[in-house]
């Protein structure tokens, strides 16, 4: 769980593993890790799917390790006088601090590069690749896997985030995910060309029957059928 201040900063993100930032430093992506975990939400933190994440940034931040990295959009270190960003919580003891205007910036930028993706005011996940253009990193949307967490929710394929999160370390772990795209083909070779209804059975096999409900839920590939 690593907190990613602004879209604007996306290029040092991908290309220092730490830089200077406002008052503090900024962690960027290893050289090493090829697919980068975003993670958006609004501003409800009422709302159980954002409490279950923001109750165990430092559990997961622990658990994800060097594995996979998830970067929280729109949030800092910065503090509440970072244009009116609000307090989350924290990681490491530090405290973390959600910036409307931040979130903002991913979420246009999203809806820019990624077809068929649109931001519906929830918690949503993204798992973006890398690729090289000379000798900078860039995002590579082509490759763009994203779940929208509360539909998955509300057709009962998980109960909360963190579930789906580790589901996404484990597979990372055990080398089934060296990336998005070769994530995406092993499904397609495995379950056929809808890798999305291969995704659910791989990762819950149990919601078999829930499958023609999570079309809404799920993104990146063929949709499911009725």
């Amino acid at each position: 769980m690593i907190p990613a201040p602004s879209y604007e900063q996306i290029d040092r993100i991908l290309n220092e593993e730490s830089f200077e930032l406002g008052h503090g430093f900024a962690e960027g992506l290893p050289s090493s890790v090829k697919t980068v975990g975003f993670i958006l939400f609004d501003q409800n933190f009422g709302r159980m799917s954002i409490k279950d994440v923001i109750g165990n940034l430092d559990m997961l931040n622990l658990h994800s390790g060097t594995d996979i990295h998830f970067y929280l959009c729109g949030v800092s270190k910065f503090g509440p006088n970072d244009n009116g960003a609000r307090e989350i919580g924290t990681l490491d003891g530090v405290p973390m601090y959600h910036n409307a205007g931040a979130a903002v910036s991913f979420i246009e930028a999203f809806e820019e590069e990624i077809p068929g993706w649109h931001y519906d005011f929830g918690f949503e996940l993204l798992l973006v690749d890398t690729k090289l253009q000379g000798d900078r990193r860039k995002l590579d949307f082509s490759s763009a896997v994203f779940f929208k967490i509360e539909e998955l929710i509300k057709v009962g394929i998980i109960e909360r985030p963190s579930e789906l999160l580790g589901k996404l370390v484990k597979f990372a772990r055990d080398g089934k995910f060296a990336n998005a795209v070769a994530f995406r083909e092993e499904l397609r070779r495995s379950f056929g060309i809808n890798w999305l209804k291969g995704l659910i059975l791989a990762m819950f096999p149990k919601s078999v029957g829930k499958l023609a409900r999570t079309q809404a839920a799920l993104g990146g590939g063929a949709a499911l059928p009725e």
